[in-house]
C-alpha cells in the first residue's frame, strides 16, 4: 500500500527525484561579477530539470536589477549585495538584497512603450521589463535594506 500512495504522490508532483538547489552569491560592485552569475546558474542548472525559458527570464530580470544595484546603489566589497537563488520543480526564485536607502522600483512610472524611441524618457524601461517577464516582483525595506524578489514559474 505504501509504494502504491508513493507512486501516485510521485505521479501527481512530477515524479522526478530533482531536488529543490539553492546558491548564495556576493556581488561587491563590478559588473563583471553579474556575468559571473549567470554563468554559474547556467552551469548549476544543467539538469534539465528547469526550462530554459524561465532560467533565461530569470537571468535577464536578475541582470538589469544587478545592474542597477551596481551603479545606482552603493554597493562595495565592504556594502556587497546578497544573491539567493532557489530552483524547483515549480518555479525559479531568486532575493537580492542591498543595504541603502529605501528604494521601491514597483512604485517607478510605467514607462510609455508606445511612443517612439527619440521620444521616450530616459529610465524605467528595464524594470517595467522585469514586471512584464516575472510572475512575482515584490519589494521590501528591512533594517536598512531593500528586499527584491522575483519568480518565474515554469
Amino acid at each position: 500500500m505504501l509504494d502504491w500512495l508513493k507512486q501516485v504522490l510521485s505521479n501527481l508532483f512530477g515524479g522526478s527525484k530533482f531536488e529543490p538547489q539553492e546558491w548564495h552569491f556576493l556581488i561587491k560592485g563590478e559588473r563583471k561579477e553579474i556575468g559571473a552569475l549567470n554563468d554559474a546558474l547556467e552551469r548549476a542548472a544543467a539538469s534539465g530539470e528547469v526550462p530554459d525559458a524561465a532560467l533565461r527570464g530569470v537571468q535577464v530580470a536578475l541582470d538589469e536589477l544587478l545592474t542597477n544595484c551596481v551603479s545606482y546603489a552603493p554597493i562595495s566589497v565592504n556594502n556587497p549585495a546578497k544573491v539567493d537563488v532557489t530552483l524547483d520543480r515549480r518555479h525559479v526564485k531568486a532575493v537580492i538584497s542591498y543595504a541603502d536607502k529605501m528604494f521601491n522600483p514597483l512604485e517607478l512610472a510605467t514607462p510609455d512603450v508606445n511612443a517612439s524611441i527619440q521620444d521616450r524618457e530616459i529610465g524605467g524601461l528595464g524594470i517595467h521589463l522585469v514586471k512584464e517577464m516575472m510572475d512575482e516582483f515584490t519589494h521590501a525595506y528591512e533594517d536598512g535594506r531593500n528586499i527584491l524578489t522575483i519568480v518565474k514559474k515554469h
